[in-house]
């Protein structure tokens, strides 16, 4: 019987992966733009074993860039990480303030021809058996204007990587402006909206957001699969593959500082994390 309890053991064990994110010791001295007490601040992407911070500017006009954007990222010598922002004059696009989106990303981009980080992705969504997102964080300046901390993900057509096919997102903080929710939701611990946007204009996808209503948290594990599992039927094909989780904020106009103290993503078992 000891035996058998001891191979079982072995089992569970094996079956389960951590990696670990060292980023205090993955980045080049040459993308670094300032910092101290122990906090290094760049102005490019930190690429790491398990994890990228991509300074993501993309909603950004050339010339709001060379002008009068500020965005970096950085990491403590502790493996916190975060990003800092000053938008204060940001140029309009075709119907809306297009964000920028620091983040940290595990997999690889849509439309990137880069290696993944990570050899649990791309996975297939009938893969996803258990997906969840373990967060602490806190604002370590003032924060003004319009921004969000969410999560974005992407299903993607394997046989055509250059077509987007559905987007979720979760945000963890801020407010959807001009919608109402369609229904309210629970990934078995939070409460959260439900927004859907159908396929419109310049955007060619479905758009899904699960939005927390209780903000106080700042401490919070998001049962993702729970939220996926809740989709309208229909909302994603089996084939279809996630390339990457995406965890940043969109930041419309305005200033401040996040720091990211833990930050676990555990998919079917295997856990990457920051500490």
């Amino acid at each position: 019987m000891k035996g058998i309890l001891l191979f079982i053991l072995l089992i569970v064990v094996i079956g389960v992966g951590v990696a670990t994110v060292d980023l205090a010791n993955h980045h080049k001295e040459s993308n670094k733009v300032g910092g101290e007490n122990g906090t290094s601040i760049f102005n490019e992407d930190i690429v790491s074993q398990s994890l990228i911070l991509h300074n993501n500017v993309w909603g950004a006009t050339e010339e709001e860039k060379n002008k009068t954007l500020k965005s970096y990222i950085y990491v403590t010598h502790n493996n916190s990480f975060g990003w800092e922002w000053d938008r204060p004059n940001p140029d309009y696009g075709l119907y809306y303030i297009p964000p920028i989106y620091p983040e940290a990303i595990i997999g690889v981009l849509p439309y990137s021809n880069n290696k993944s980080t990570s050899s649990y992705f791309p996975i297939k969504s009938k893969d996803i058996y258990y997906l969840t997102a373990d967060i602490n964080y806190q604002y370590i300046k003032p924060t003004t204007g319009d921004y969000n901390l969410a999560f974005d993900i992407y299903w993607m057509d394997p046989s055509d990587l250059s077509n987007k096919k559905s987007n979720v997102m979760i945000w963890i903080y801020g407010r959807l402006e001009d919608s109402t929710p369609i229904k309210y939701v629970s990934d078995g611990t939070n409460e959260f909206e439900y927004h859907y946007r159908a396929p419109k204009d310049d955007q060619y996808w479905p758009w899904h957001a699960f939005i927390l209503k209780n903000q106080e948290k700042t401490n919070i594990t998001v049962n993702i699969k729970a939220l996926l599992d809740q989709l309208p039927e229909g909302s994603l094909n089996d084939k279809w593959t996630v390339q990457a989780i995406e965890f940043g904020s969109e930041i419309w106009k305005g200033s401040g500082r996040i720091k990211i103290d833990k930050y676990n993503i555990n998919l079917n078992g295997n856990i990457i994390t920051n500490k």
